[in-house]
C-alpha cells in the first residue's frame, strides 16, 4: 500500500510540482496586484488645479487656418532674438590652416624633387 503510493508520487512528481508552481504563483500575482485603480488627483468642479502639473497622456489637434498659422510663425521669426551671426571667413581660414598643417605634418614620400 505505502509501496503503491510512493510510486505514485514519484511517477507524477512533475504534474505535482507544475500544479504547486501554479496556484502559488496565482496567488502571488492575485495578492500582489491592486485591487482597483484610483485617480491620484483629488479635484473639484470651479477650483483651481491645486496640484503640479497635469500633462494629457495623448494629443488633441487644434484647427488653425494656413494663415494663422503663417502669422504665428512671421510674429515668432521676429521677436526671436538672435544669438549666432554666421561669419563666412572663419570656414575658409580654418580651411586652407588645415591644409598647410597638414602638408607639413605629412609630406609627399613621392615627391623626389627635394
Amino acid at each position: 500500500m505505502m509501496r503503491k503510493f510512493f510510486n505514485r508520487l514519484y511517477k507524477y512528481q512533475s504534474v505535482i510540482y507544475k500544479v504547486f508552481l501554479f496556484v502559488i504563483s496565482t496567488f502571488l500575482i492575485v495578492y500582489l496586484f491592486p485591487k482597483g485603480g484610483a485617480f491620484k488627483y483629488n479635484f473639484e468642479k470651479g477650483k483651481v488645479w491645486q496640484n503640479e502639473n497635469l500633462y494629457a497622456p495623448f494629443d488633441f489637434p487644434i484647427q488653425k487656418t494656413d494663415q494663422q498659422i503663417a502669422d504665428e510663425i512671421s510674429k515668432i521669426k521676429e521677436e526671436l532674438p538672435s544669438y549666432f551671426i554666421l561669419d563666412t571667413i572663419i570656414p575658409e581660414n580654418s580651411k586652407s590652416s588645415l591644409i598647410n598643417e597638414f602638408e607639413a605634418t605629412f609630406p609627399d614620400s613621392l615627391n623626389t624633387n627635394l
